[in-house]
């Protein structure tokens, strides 16, 4: 008898055990199953968005922090994110989406270069505006032999692989960037000043009694509806004439 009671003591505790196992385990499902329900596994954002692990979680009343072996998140770098949230008595993984869906926008900026020149492309545009980096480039490369304006299509592509296309205005100039004259010469008139094109007229004038002495005066001249600026640049090249007489005379020495 005592031994059969020591048996059904023994599988008695074992049910128990068994039993408490269970509903531990339950109860850690359940528990489980209700920290994940308080979070959300995905979330996308647009580029540039600042995302908190607030962010993931769905009710505003609870509390959580990303833990340290999470993703960096770069809100100008889409791109998926793995992160670890921990909320509640748990860490959860969540993953972040970064899209790029807005494509870039800039203004144009018109740009004025010296015949033989050139400019880049990023020159012609102004306020690029995006979350993502802004790859600027010519749609068409411009002609820079080409006098006068001309339209130049700028090109924009972002981190996204978003693009547009933005119209500027190129002009190469139809003046000399600079004109030497020798000081005291005779005053160079509008046209003296043009690389292409018949007219042109002195927007600001040249002041004769300037131009007697060494110096830099800047000029400015319209051609073809078009106001460019050049340098006069005035010079002394010539040497001082020197006149040498004989002087006859005595000298009364001591």
């Amino acid at each position: 008898m005592a031994d059969g009671t020591k048996k059904g003591n023994h599988t008695g505790i074992i049910i128990v055990t068994a039993i408490l196992a269970g509903v531990i385990m339950l109860a850690l499902i359940g528990m489980g199953v209700r920290e994940r329900g308080r979070v959300y596994r995905e979330r996308s954002v647009e580029a540039g968005v600042i995302v908190h692990a607030q962010d993931f979680l769905k009710n505003p009343e609870d509390r959580g922090y990303f833990t340290t072996d999470s993703d960096i998140i770069e809100a100008s770098k889409p791109g998926e994110y793995h992160l670890k949230l921990w909320t509640g008595l748990s860490a959860q993984d969540c993953r972040l989406t970064v899209t790029d869906t807005v494509p870039p926008a800039a203004a144009p900026n018109a740009v004025c270069v010296a015949y033989g020149g050139s400019c880049e492309a990023e020159e012609l545009v102004t306020d690029i505006r995006d979350e993502t980096d802004v790859q600027v480039s010519f749609a068409q490369v411009p002609d820079f032999s080409k006098f006068g304006r001309q339209e130049v299509k700028v090109r924009l592509v972002d981190a996204g692989g978003n693009s547009a296309e933005v119209a500027s205005e190129l002009i190469v100039s139809q003046v000399v960037e600079q004109l030497d004259m020798e000081a005291g010469g005779t005053v160079p008139s509008p046209e003296d000043f043009l690389l292409d094109g018949e007219k042109a007229e002195f927007v600001t004038g040249i002041d004769p009694t300037d131009c007697m002495k060494p110096g830099v005066q800047t000029v400015a001249l319209e051609v073809d509806g078009i106001v460019y600026e050049s340098r006069l640049n005035i010079v002394d090249t010539i040497p001082p004439e020197v006149s040498v007489h004989n002087i006859e005379g005595f000298t009364l020495l001591p």
